[in-house]
């Protein structure tokens, strides 16, 4: 890279440093992801704990999460991970690590919140 572009590069970085990651919003917000992320990892832990590769309890939980956890597990499984003995955490991980913000907002909500009552 020359110097100039290097120079470049450098003003950019330093720019989105200061401008962008340690804006004070962001470092808010940061320890709101985190507990989210925990939550998220704690709760898909426990069901594939619990189910492990049994995808048609995945598929009868009332929690939506789950079914797609479970459509995730089976699609992946034969692919991935039953080449090789891989923890629940790495796949806990590797799900969680595709998510989008948005999906992670709703899949937390999804595992948080009841859905709203229906007596019809």
């Amino acid at each position: 890279m020359s110097d100039n572009r290097f120079e470049l590069v450098t003003k950019l970085y330093n720019f989105s440093k200061d401008r962008i990651y340690n804006h004070n919003a962001i470092k808010r917000y940061s320890s709101y992801c985190e507990r989210i992320i925990e939550q998220l990892f704690d709760y898909l832990i426990g069901i594939y704990n619990n189910w492990d590769n049994d995808y048609k309890k995945y598929k009868k939980s009332p929690v939506p999460v789950d079914s797609r956890f479970g459509r995730y597990l089976k699609s992946m499984n034969p692919k991935v991970y039953k080449q090789t003995t891989t923890s629940a955490k790495i796949i806990v991980r590797d799900y969680i690590a595709g998510m989008t913000d948005g999906y992670a907002l709703r899949c937390m909500k999804e595992i948080s919140l009841p859905e709203e009552l229906s007596f019809e």
